[in-house]
């Protein structure tokens, strides 16, 4: 009976691994190609942001800070606003950026003038089919994107405090016989280094425009020139009447 058993463990060894024959002996082939086959990547779309970034720590007075500056092209609605997250353990900032639906809509066809009957339109509705079809859905108007991890060389603690700049650019468009000048959009993100043990507060603020010498000092003082128009990935000026510029101290 053990002879039985044996003898049954070692077939059910052989088929697994599968058999070759080399004249008198039995040799095991190993099956090396992997069971499950990774789903590729798409290639008609992607909602994938990431923007730059520096990490930039510093000392004020006793205690420990890092601001994390993000950049982001446009001045976009406050709803529209990336939203940061302190991650557990501390040492890695997730932001995860928000663009709108309708740059991903038919709109993309029909803002180029194609006709609706056309080939080159039928591929843009395919793209949009398949987008739906991947389980894309917009989230109150806006695709979020997964988050972009940004990890911290220290322990951080409490909650970020985001301050939101426009920065003007040198880039002006004219829409409707007016020339609007172009601005984006920096994103400071105040750390606490974690032996500090003092929570900071989530609410963010605008904090005006931050002047990178674009200006002269004309401009400056009339508020940047041209009327703005904030719109996700284009220009625009103060829309929530924030203070004009940034204040040097930061409360706690």
């Amino acid at each position: 009976m053990a002879k039985t058993a044996a003898t049954t463990k070692k077939a059910k060894s052989k088929t697994k691994a599968g058999k070759k024959t080399t004249g008198e002996e039995d040799a095991l082939v190993i099956d090396t190609h992997p069971k499950k086959k990774q789903r590729a990547a798409p290639t008609r779309f992607s909602i994938d942001a990431l923007r730059l970034y520096t990490v930039n720590p510093y000392a004020q007075g006793s205690k420990n800070k890092i601001d994390v500056v993000l950049h982001e092209g446009g001045v976009p609605p406050k709803d529209a606003q990336p939203q940061v997250t302190l991650l557990p353990g501390g040492r890695v900032l997730s932001v995860q950026w928000k663009s709108n639906e309708r740059l991903f809509s038919h709109l993309q066809a029909s803002c180029q003038g194609i006709p609706r009957d056309s080939s080159r339109y039928v591929g843009y509705s395919d793209t949009m089919q398949l987008m739906v079809n991947a389980g894309i859905r917009a989230v109150e108007g806006y695709h979020r994107s997964p988050p972009q991890l940004i990890k911290l060389d220290v322990e951080c603690t409490g909650n970020p405090k985001v301050k939101k700049f426009e920065v003007p650019t040198k880039q002006k468009v004219t829409f409707q016989g007016k020339a609007h000048m172009q601005f984006n959009c920096m994103y400071v993100c105040t750390l606490k280094v974690a032996n500090d043990r003092h929570g900071l507060t989530a609410q963010p603020e605008n904090a005006g425009i931050a002047d990178f010498g674009f200006l002269d000092s004309a401009e400056a003082d009339r508020g940047g020139g041209g009327d703005g128009g904030g719109s996700n990935g284009g220009g625009g000026g103060q829309s929530d009447g924030g203070a004009p510029y940034a204040s040097d101290s930061d409360s706690d």
